[in-house]
Formats: C-alpha cells, structure tokens, sequence
C-alpha cells in the first residue's frame, strides 16, 4: 500500500489536476446535455434515477414507465456515458486533495491512505449504473430485487461520496492545522 501512496503522490500534479479536470468537464457536460435531451422528451421531466437518494424498485418501475419509450433510450446512453465518468469524479477529487495535501502539509502520509476509499463511490456508481441498465434492457419485464439493488447502490453511492469528502476535508483542516499550530513551531531564540 506505500508504494501506492508513493506512486499517486508523484503522479499528483498540476498538469495532471489540469487533465483530470478537463475529462471531468466534458464529461460531466455530456450527461448535462443528455439530461437535457431527457427533459425534453414526454416524460423525461422526472429525471434519472441516479440523481436520488433512494427508490424502491416499483418506484424504479414507475419511473422507467413514467419515461417512456424515448426516455428510456436516452437514459440508456446517460448510464453508459456515467460508467465512464464513475472514475473519473473520485479521480478529480483525489488529484485535487493530493495538491492541496502536497502544498499546505508535504510529507504528511496519513491522509494519503483515504485516497482508495474515495474509490468506493466508483465501485458503488458502477454497480448502480448496470442494475439500472439490466432494469432498462428488461423492461417491461420486471426483474426481482434488481432495481432494489440498485436503490441501494444509489443510497450508498452518495453516502460514500459524502463521507469521503467531509473525511478529507477534516483531514485536510486538522493536519494543516497542527502543522501550523504555534507548539509545533520551534522556539524563538535568544537572537530574535
């Protein structure tokens, strides 16, 4: 796990912060715009699944029903462009801390160990997105404790995303905190 940590710490850099961010942008205006087309379609005003906290699975039915035929193709592209983007925000997110963590508080490796736990948001997002897609390609058929998988991968998703950003930002404030606490500075010599 150290050489890992090593490895991401010397991969963290502004050029790559740049790269990530960019791949973030485009796409994460793809699935802005194919929520855009969705909205525009008879029924795509109730959105997409994955954008809430939690659904039963005959919510998910219903939800699937309340889109339509041509809602539910766009909503098909949507989830393929969103495997896509799953590793793509954590990813963002990581660079982004591991230049922050380099800045204000270099040498600190304890903070770089809640950077695969980011990750967890990804395997949860991925999870989530083929449930749905199984659901969609299904439809109308319903499938048994499918989509309620997904409801929970949904709920879990989100409940990592949080917890890992509101780790790291305590992380982050805690440890240039004492970094930067007044015990931890040497004492003034006789000189000063």
């Amino acid at each position: 796990m150290a050489a890992f940590h090593d490895e991401f710490e010397q991969w963290t850099t502004p050029k790559t912060f740049l790269a990530v961010l960019l791949l973030t942008i485009l796409l994460a205006a793809g699935l802005g715009w194919g929520q855009t087309r969705l909205r525009g379609v008879p029924g795509g005003g109730v959105g997409i699944l994955d954008s809430q906290i939690y659904y039963s699975g005959e919510q998910a039915y219903q939800h699937l029903q309340d889109l339509g035929e041509d809602g539910r193709k766009i909503y098909k592209g949507l989830l393929f462009l969103d495997l896509a983007f799953a590793p793509v925000y954590p990813l963002f997110i990581a660079v982004g801390f591991g230049l922050v963590w380099k800045r204000f508080i270099p040498g600190e490796k304890r903070l770089w160990k809640l950077i695969p736990f980011l990750f967890l948001v990804t395997i949860c997002d991925w999870l989530e997105n083929i449930l749905i897609l199984a659901t969609l390609y299904a439809y109308p058929q319903h499938l048994l404790l499918v989509p309620d998988v997904a409801g929970f991968m949904t709920t879990a998703k989100w409940l990592f995303l949080i917890f890992n950003l509101a780790l790291l930002a305590i992380g982050t404030g805690y440890s240039i905190a004492q970094r930067h606490s007044p015990s931890r500075r040497a004492p003034p010599t006789a000189s000063s």
